[in-house]
């Protein structure tokens, strides 16, 4: 059975990324430009940018161009970048050949990983051929033919060996042809030795240049992997149909450019080539045994082969490639889609009509093929406009274009939806022809779409000559003495007179005479129109003359001229409709500049590939160590904070809060004990994510030891949450420790309540765990602190609490407490002294002990007293037993 012919189509390297979106980003980092700003512009360094460059194969010779560039690299793009770094790299990816190169190689030199993190935007744009220019013109650099061995010095050689030819004609000149050959292939030869040498040494040696190199062989590797996947897909889906399992359906395969421009393979027996780097730095990106240009580069290129002839309907391998395929227009389908929903009354049709979908002339462009759909938008695009209320509501439109091409013009629809908007009156739903007697006409209020465009295509004068401006200017002059006898005859106060007047125009003429000879005629006459307006009290309206088609190429950018109340524009594009409709007719050249770069063009190249923490990381780490070195802590602290947050979000919180309390560590040398807390805590966090309890207890350990002299309470509470971490884990003798440091930051604080309060929860820890010795030595020192605040009642009460328990009821230390108490109630200072000596206390903890060792500390006599009358019973006479 034959194969069916597959349709190949080409595709953009974003499509490739579509499913990637968090590896594309934004601008890098600001770099201070190499060139300061001269003397400053009354406008923005980026229009001078934007409207300084030039239109290659027009009027531009290679002079000029190559005076530009210079221009350009030296005082256009530093400026502007010092202005706004943003606006400047949207302006160079709208820059057009040779301009876009020179500001290319500029931004690599002034601003490496903006333009390495940009590269995918570029070959949206551009294509990967785009790419990989830019990359050849970065390793050429500036000195192409600095090499001993010229093309010019070959030549002089050559010439003094002809004067020894016998022949001057025949033997002579085919020598001379023969070692021009020769000449030719060595000094190849050793040019491309010399370039292969100078890119690999610039690799090792430059890090900007290799991550900008390893930047081109990710984008490249990853578009040979999507179009080799879709590839095998294609062939798996041609063999199901091979066996009857599938019908037979047309096969379409989406690839990108990729194989075709990527670097052959290097060959040994050859000359090493400036692209063999590239290659090898692609093949390694593939996984280990799958050869680059046999399982790659050669499927590719075969699916991507051109015809032989034109009656052919596919390549010697059976696909039909389209490099530049025909797709939908956008627009079409989307009012199809709409105008389906509108006949079948699909519930739908509210959704579909969305604020700002198409723009006037994309309506209208349409209008007579899908009339309802048409319709429909344009009412909700006046109504949307209404509500905004802003200048257009005051103006005049003056209009005038060919009935033939109403439908397909871009100046009549912006006219008769500038006029629809204007609500006072006399006014109100007015136009004004832009003829050589222009009138005013009143636009039928009820009439459809359709019809309203053909009234305002019947004002067409046949013998009004585009190319006779001195007519036009006679003729502006005209429409502002209507509008100044409107508004005298109808008693218009100032305040009712209309603010702008709008002439829309299809196009002026000839390039170079019509709109130099226009624009100063209109600037000097608009003197004496606003004189006659200031005689009858009036202000004269801003005159704004719109040529939306003079035959300006799409390339150039719009022309705009702007003196006081009169604004000339030539030049054409939606964004600069969105413009004008956005900011109330306003149209200046930032505004111009703004619609330029805000199409789909540059909206994604600000985007850039994921934040590379990885190498960050240890940038971050290799900068700490060096800052500590130094013994500048504050550096070294804040390098450890980044590279604590680098390994966090690479997934590694173990290195994450070993980072973290080496900065800490070096807070606590800075004396910043506040950030000490933080960062300890911030180390436990991390260990808790682990899975290590024991790290994380001991990460606030280390912070309570720190603060223990400046931020006791702090410390405490560190030590306290320590334990918690520990007895939830099941491991409550780790924390016996701790307990017994908290218990000592308590008591050199002099806050004995507290710290008993604690041995007792130490006890009850112990407990748990069986540890009997730690428990009744816990309690007994517990009972010890109540003794040295000379609280016998509240020692006695723990005492019977704690007595309760049958591992310290049994033990020496209930039987040291029971003396001890018996002691203070007999009064015996001698007795108390004796047995704060004894064996039990001296293997008590050492806090305990020294106040052990000063017992008592009050007066023991008189609880003895208060013991004996409370012994001594009062006789009652009555009790007879």
């Amino acid at each position: 059975m034959q194969r069916a012919v597959v349709q190949v189509k080409s595709i953009s390297a974003l499509k490739v990324y579509r499913n990637h979106a968090g590896k594309i980003t934004q601008l890098t980092e600001k770099v201070i430009p190499p060139f300061p700003p001269t003397t400053p512009s009354p406008r923005s360094p980026c229009v001078d940018l934007y409207f300084c460059s030039p239109v290659e194969g027009s009027y531009f010779d290679s002079r000029s161009i190559s005076k530009y560039q210079q221009t350009l690299v030296q005082k256009l793009l530093p400026q502007a970048w010092s202005h706004d770094p943003l606006t400047t790299l949207k302006l160079i990816l709208h820059l057009p050949g040779e301009a876009f190169y020179a500001a290319a190689v500029w931004l690599h030199h002034n601003h490496p990983k903006t333009l390495a993190c940009n590269l995918l935007p570029i070959a949206d744009d551009g294509g990967i051929a785009s790419v990989l220019e830019i990359l050849s013109r970065i390793d050429v650099g500036h000195s192409v033919d600095d090499y001993p061995w010229t093309w010019t010095r070959m030549l002089y050689n050559i010439s003094r060996q002809q004067n020894f030819c016998a022949n001057p004609f025949v033997f002579r000149s085919s020598r001379a042809e023969t070692t021009k050959e020769k000449a030719s292939a060595l000094l190849k030869r050793r040019k491309t030795i010399a370039m292969a040498n100078k890119v690999a040494e610039r690799y090792d040696r430059d890090p900007h240049y290799r991550f900008l190199h390893d930047r081109v062989s990710d984008l490249i590797a990853e578009c040979l992997k999507y179009d080799i996947q879709e590839l095998n897909k294609l062939k798996h889906k041609q063999q199901q149909q091979q066996q009857g399992e599938e019908g037979q359906e047309m096969l379409e395969l989406k690839i990108t450019s990729a194989a075709s421009y990527c670097p052959s393979r290097p060959n040994s027996s050859k000359a090493p080539r400036p692209t063999g780097l590239l290659y090898e730095s692609i093949a390694r990106k593939f996984p280990l045994g799958m050869r680059l240009r046999k399982e790659v580069l050669v499927p590719l290129r075969q699916a991507m082969a051109s015809r032989k002839s034109v009656q052919d309907h596919a390549n010697p391998w059976g696909y039909d490639y389209h490099p530049f395929p025909r797709t939908e227009c956008p627009i079409f389908k989307y009012m199809l889609e709409l105008n389906e929903a509108i006949a079948t009354k699909s519930k739908s049709v509210p959704e579909l009509i969305e604020t700002g979908a198409l723009l006037p002339h994309q309506i209208l462009r349409y209008a007579r093929k899908f009339e309802q759909a048409a319709e429909l938008l344009w009412e909700r695009m006046v109504e949307d406009l209404h509500q905004k209320q802003g200048k257009l509501n005051n103006c005049l439109v003056v209009c005038n274009v060919d009935k033939s091409s109403w439908f397909c013009s871009e100046a009549g629809p912006l006219g008769l939806l500038v006029s629809q908007l204007n609500s006072q009156n006399p006014w109100k739903g007015k136009v004004v022809s832009y003829t050589r007697n222009p009138r005013m006409h009143l636009i039928p209020p009820g009439k459809d779409l359709r019809s309203k465009c053909k009234f305002m295509g019947s004002w067409e004068e046949k013998d009004w000559g585009d190319k006779d401006w001195e007519k036009e200017v006679d003729a502006v002059k005209k429409v502002f003495d209507l509008i100044l006898e409107v508004a005298v005859k109808e008693n218009v106060k100032p305040e009712q007179m209309i603010s702008k007047v709008f002439v829309f125009k299809e196009k002026y003429g000839y390039k170079d005479l019509t709109w130099s000879g226009i624009r100063s005629s209109i600037f000097c006459d608009y003197k004496e129109i606003q004189r006659r307006f200031e005689a009858k009290g009036y202000t004269v309206p801003h005159l704004m003359i719109w040529s939306t088609n003079d035959g300006i190429s799409p390339l150039e950018p719009p022309e705009c001229s702007a003196e006081q109340g009169v604004t000339l524009l030539r030049g054409f594009s939606d964004n600069l409709v969105k413009s004008f409709l956005d900011n109330d007719g306003e149209i200046g050249l930032e505004e111009i500049m703004e619609a330029a770069i805000s199409g789909q063009k540059t909206r994604l190249t600000l985007t850039r590939w994921s934040a590379d923490w990885k190498s960050a990381t240890l940038l971050y780490e290799q900068a700490a160590n060096g800052f500590r070195i130094a013994k500048d802590y504050e550096k070294a602290k804040e390098a450890l904070e980044k590279a604590s947050k680098g390994q966090e979000l690479i997934s590694s919180p173990w290195d994450a809060a070993k980072h973290m309390e080496s900065a800490a560590a070096l807070a606590k040398e800075l004396g910043k004990w506040n950030e000490v807390a933080d960062f300890y805590k911030r180390a436990s966090e991390l260990y808790a994510e682990c899975g290590r309890p024991q790290p994380a207890s001991d990460a606030l350990a280390k912070g309570a030891r720190a603060l223990e002299d400046s931020m006791p309470d702090e410390a405490i509470q560190l030590y306290t949450d320590a334990c918690a971490i520990l007895e939830e884990d099941g491991k409550e003798q780790m924390a016996f420790d701790l307990y017994r440091d908290a218990t000592s930051v308590y008591i050199k604080s002099e806050k004995y309540t507290d710290a008993a309060a604690l041995m007792l929860r130490f006890g009850v820890s112990a407990d748990k765990c069986n540890a009997t010795h730690s428990q009744c030595k816990a309690y007994l020192g517990a009972i010890i602190i109540y003794l040295y605040l000379h609280d016998i009642k509240q020692a006695e009460q723990c005492y019977n609490d704690c007595s309760q328990v049958d591992a310290f009821m049994r033990s020496d230390q209930c039987r040291f407490a029971g003396k001890l108490l018996s002691a203070y109630t007999d009064g015996n200072v001698e007795e108390i002294k004796k047995l704060a000596q004894s064996g039990t206390v001296n293997h008590l903890d050492h806090m305990i002990i020294r106040l052990a060792r000063k017992l008592p500390t009050g007066d023991v006599s008189a609880l003895k007293t208060h013991a004996s009358e409370d012994q001594e019973e009062p006789l009652d006479e009555d009790d007879l037993t």
